[in-house]
């Protein structure tokens, strides 16, 4: 079975073609790339940092390149990476056991800076344990002062008026009230459109509660291991 995951700005007709003459061809644009690597058995990407994930992961990937792209469009990482160039070659890949990487591992610890001996989530709790109780990190009077002086006297008031509940509930009224057309309002306006547009873009790549319990499990089950 061949699953087809679309990258999420994608129309592909031709795909959707495929899809309906062949029985064991799947387009499937739902759930996150790392969902459909993780039960694939092997991974086809082309110029995409796909492969990275697939390799965490210990999939096999294969680059297929059916065209040769422009020097200033592929990644600087697939540059040297071992490519698939003709049908005969990809034939060839869907029925071998093993294979070779397309990139170096070498490689991608460098760029990734992979530590296979501390996960990355101890990292991240290390980091935020440095930085509240190392002073260092600590902003001063005089710092805050400087940033506020940068900051326009809108900003400021908004930031003072979001402190309290109920005036705060008062001006997202107003914020959401279109027919009041205050100049200190339209900035804000813009900037909470640009936040929702983004959001809504970036959608695809939300992760539910399911896939966070799940990696919550995991986490629990491997401190729990005492072998390690």
């Amino acid at each position: 079975m061949f699953i087809y995951r679309p990258h999420p700005a994608e129309i592909s007709y031709q795909a959707e073609k495929l899809e309906k003459k062949l029985d064991n061809f799947r387009v499937i644009g739902d759930k996150s790339i790392k969902q459909w690597i993780v039960i694939s058995d092997k991974v086809y990407t082309g110029n995409s940092s796909t492969f990275v994930e697939a390799f965490l992961a210990r999939k096999m990937c294969y680059m297929i390149f059916p065209i040769e792209p422009s020097e200033d469009y592929e990644l600087e990482m697939i540059k040297g990476a071992d490519k698939i160039k003709t049908f005969e070659a990809f034939e060839k890949s869907i029925f071998e056991v093993g294979g070779k990487f397309p990139i170096k591992e070498e490689l991608i610890d460098t760029v990734y800076s992979i530590d296979w001996e501390k996960p990355s989530y101890v990292k991240f709790a290390d980091m935020a344990e440095e930085v509240l109780s190392n002073p260092y990190y600590t902003l001063t009077k005089e710092s805050l002062n400087n940033y506020r002086v940068k900051q326009g006297v809108g900003t400021r008031i908004i930031h003072q008026v979001s402190k309290l509940d109920c005036l705060y509930n008062i001006y997202l009224k107003l914020l959401n009230n279109e027919k009041i057309q205050w100049k200190l309002l339209q900035p804000m306006r813009d900037a909470h459109r640009k936040i929702e547009d983004t959001a809504r873009n970036l959608a695809f790549e939300q992760t539910n509660d399911i896939e966070v319990q799940s990696i919550v499990n995991r986490i629990a089950e491997q401190l729990d291991n005492k072998d390690l």
